[in-house]
Parts: C-alpha cells; structure tokens; sequence
C-alpha cells in the first residue's frame, strides 16, 4: 500500500475497506457462480420436465386401441338388437304393403257393396210389401172363415133344435 500521505486511521480505514471490497468481489464472483450453477440447474430441470411433458404429451396408441375396441363392442352389443328390430318392422311394412287394398280396388269394392245395399234395401221393401199383403189377405180370410163358421155353427144348432122338436112331436 503507498504512503501517499494519509495518517495511520485513514491507512486503516482504507485496508479495512480494501479487505470489505476484495470480500464483495469474493461474494460477487461465489454468487455470480452460484447464480450460473443456479441457472444450469433450473435451466436441466425445465428440460427434463420438457421431456417428460413431452412423452406425456405422445399419444398412448396402445390405450387408444384398448378404448376403441371396448367402445366398438359396446356399439356392436347395442346396435345389433336395434337392427334386429328393425329387420322385423320393415318385413311387417312390406307384409302390409303387400296386404293392402289399392285406392282404386277399395272404391269398387264399395260401390259394389252400395249396390248390394241397394238391392238388399229393395228386396227388403219387395218382400215386406208382399208379406204385408199376405197378412191382408189372411186377415181377409180369417174374417171370412170366422163369419162362415159361425153360420154353420148357428145351422147345426138350429138343425140341432130342430130334431130336439121333431123328437119331442113324435114322442107327444
């Protein structure tokens, strides 16, 4: 250290603050080390969490698989009933369609059976008007026969008299 004309504090002063620097400079150059040692190893930590994340981030085919195959069974279990289903509801579509009257065969089917009404309803008239005049005719001679009978009874009671009184003469 040069004399340059400082007292004997102010050399002490100055040592003491030369031991203070060169100790800053020592805990500057440690921690500038430190702060690079630091920095390597954050710096080797986010590169490992980097490749981690990245074979995280890979697709796992082999779960893909397992996943596809479940879900295509399932699909398969639900969709083979409803298909099964439907095969029967089309066959009875078809059967019906098959079944059914056209509009143009329905319509003569109907008036057909508006003509057999008809006639039906003709007959039915035809028929009660002669049963009706049957009736009349019965009626007719009912009223005849009754009144017939009732002269041929009043004659055999009187013929009936009249051999009473014929016996009783020839008997007097």
């Amino acid at each position: 250290m040069p004399n340059s004309g400082m007292n004997q504090t102010e050399e002490a002063a100055f040592g003491s603050l030369q031991t203070r620097v060169l100790h800053v400079e020592q805990s500057m150059a440690a921690l500038s080390k430190d702060m690079r040692d630091g920095f390597a190893l954050v710096g080797k930590q986010i590169a490992e969490q980097s490749d981690r994340f990245g074979q995280s981030q890979k697709p796992q085919w082999q779960a893909y698989g397992v996943m596809v195959t479940v879900v295509v069974v399932l699909g398969g279990l639900i969709y083979w009933p409803i298909r099964e289903q439907g095969d029967r509801i089309e066959t009875a579509i078809i059967k019906i369609a098959d079944d059914k009257v056209g509009r143009a065969e329905w319509l003569v089917t109907q008036d057909r059976g508006k003509e057999t009404r008809d006639r039906l309803n003709a007959d039915i008239l035809r028929g009660d008007a002669d049963l009706q005049r049957q009736l009349d005719e019965l009626k007719k001679q009912a009223m005849d026969t009754y009144s017939l009978r009732d002269v041929v009874v009043e004659l055999k009671q009187n013929q009936k008299e009249m051999q009473e009184m014929v016996l009783r003469r020839g008997a007097q």
